[in-house]
């Protein structure tokens, strides 16, 4: 049996978010200190499950669950310890790049290198390309309402799943690959029924991708810039606009990989998260960026938009003030 030691450990634990991984999952929801859902690892109607916000580990008031990703794999996926690390591993690739992940020159030094060595390391499969032909393609009036095109709804092939009640979309990485589908219910109650806002149809096991970059990449160093928003429903709704350089990280964090894609396209960098997200965490996320290129951040100090908005929920015109407002980190 491989021994590992506590510094691998702990290190292998850092490295990979938490509230990312779990979310793939179920649906987890910030309040005030931490991250609240419905456990996955046994059934309830409650949101029992948390994670405390900037913190690796997880605690179900129900099961009485509790531990790190590693704990939770063992816990989900019924794996051993060994196994639960030998995933993990995978995940991040290169446990060495890893270790000096602060090192901007080694960050750089390393790229091309772990990215190869990464590609083939994801247990993930690919569907067809004609897998969204089995979802209703109708006018989603709902979007529609919020200010999304139906010509970019289009581009994006946005359905309908009748069965599900979920609007569904594809969901590429940044080769051009479907590896999933993702949906959000139309269910007006869904809090109440205790189900999901979002859902991806496919494990999509980690986040290396940027959502809409492998469409955009072209434009994007064009225009000089990329903005950055949280979910991919932004992207379409800035682009309807005609704002056709942004990628989503579906996410509220921004992790390695994606790190290295932004680092490859030599452009400025606009931060359009969500308000109310840590943003000194963020700064220390985005530090070998800043080595290299602008990096930008949209803070709304003048209180144009509620707490957890995109900073474009609320119109273009809204969204162009606090665009010209935006701060360089």
């Amino acid at each position: 049996m491989i021994e590992y030691s506590d510094e691998l450990i702990d290190k292998i634990v850092e490295s990979i978010d938490l509230v990312q991984y779990v979310s793939q999952y179920t649906t987890l929801e910030r309040d005030n200190k931490s991250y609240f859902g419905i456990c996955p690892l046994h059934e309830e109607t409650d949101s029992s499950f948390s994670i405390p916000v900037g913190k690796s580990y997880y605690y179900c008031f129900g099961c009485k669950k509790g531990g790190n990703i590693i704990n939770f794999i063992m816990n989900y996926e019924k794996k051993s310890f060994g196994e639960s690390v030998e995933k993990l591993l995978r995940l991040t690739g290169n446990i060495e790049f890893v270790e000096n992940k602060s090192q901007t020159f080694k960050f750089l030094k390393n790229m091309k290198k772990i990215k190869t060595k990464n590609k083939n390391k994801i247990d993930r499969s690919f569907l067809s390309m004609d897998v969204m032909k089995k979802y209703k393609k109708i006018n989603i009036q709902e979007w529609i309402d919020e200010g999304i095109s139906q010509e970019v709804m289009d581009k994006y092939n946005v359905r309908y799943d009748d069965m599900g009640k979920r609007i569904v979309f594809p969901v590429w990485d940044n080769v051009g690959n479907i590896i999933s589908i993702k949906g959000r219910t139309t269910v007006v109650n869904f809090k109440d029924l205790k189900l999901r806002k979002y859902t991806y149809y496919q494990p999509i096991q980690t986040n290396d991708f940027l959502w809409g970059y492998y469409q955009k990449k072209d434009i994007i160093k064009q225009k000089g810039e990329v903005l950055i928003f949280e979910g991919s429903k932004s992207v379409m709704k800035v682009e309807s606009w005609g704002i056709d350089n942004a990628v989503s990280l579906e996410t509220s964090s921004i992790n390695y990989e994606q790190l290295k894609d932004l680092v490859s396209l030599k452009v400025n960098i606009v931060l359009a998260l969500d308000k109310g997200i840590d943003i000194e965490a963020i700064k220390k996320e985005i530090q070998p960026l800043k080595k290299f290129t602008n990096v930008y951040a949209i803070i709304d100090t003048d209180n144009l938009i509620e707490n957890k908005a995109s900073p474009c929920d609320h119109g273009y015109y809204v969204f162009q003030d606090l665009y010209e407002q935006k701060i360089k980190l």
